[in-house]
C-alpha cells in the first residue's frame, strides 16, 4: 500500500514529538513493505529531506488552490491510498487536505496529538 504522511514541518528527529511519532510509524510501515512518501508545509531550512517529499508551494495561504492541486497531483503520482495527517489543528488545513484526498481518490486519517488535560 502507498501511504503519505503530512506534517507541518519536515520530519526531523531532533525537533518534536509529532515528527518522532511520524518517523516511528512510517519506519514500521516501510519495514512491512509499504511505500511511504511525505508532505510538509515547511522544510525548516533543511537541505536533506526524505525522498518522495512534497513541500507545499504556498505556505502563507495553506488552503490555496495552488496547494490543493500540488497535493492532489502528488498523491495521484505516488498512487497514495491513505494520507495520515499529524496536523489536525487547523480547519483551513483540514478542508484543503480533505478536498485534495477526495480528488486523488485517497482516504484521509487525521491524528490529534495532545494530552488529556490540555484543554
Amino acid at each position: 500500500m502507498n501511504i503519505a504522511f503530512f506534517n507541518w514541518y519536515a520530519i526531523d528527529l531532533l525537533f518534536s514529538g509529532i515528527e518522532k511519532v511520524s518517523h516511528r510509524v512510517a519506519t514500521a510501515l516501510e519495514q512491512r513493505g509499504h511505500h511511504l512518501c511525505y508532505v510538509c508545509v515547511d522544510s525548516w531550512g533543511k537541505t536533506a529531506l526524505k525522498q518522495n517529499t512534497l513541500i507545499l508551494p504556498n505556505p502563507s495561504k495553506i488552503n490555496s488552490e495552488e496547494n490543493r492541486i500540488a497535493l492532489r497531483d502528488f498523491l495521484r503520482a505516488h498512487e497514495v491510498s491513505i494520507l495520515v495527517s499529524h496536523s489536525a489543528y487547523s480547519r483551513r488545513l483540514a478542508v484543503m487536505l480533505r478536498e485534495a484526498t477526495d480528488e486523488a481518490g485517497a482516504k484521509l486519517v487525521q491524528v490529534l496529538h495532545t494530552t488529556p488535560d490540555s484543554y
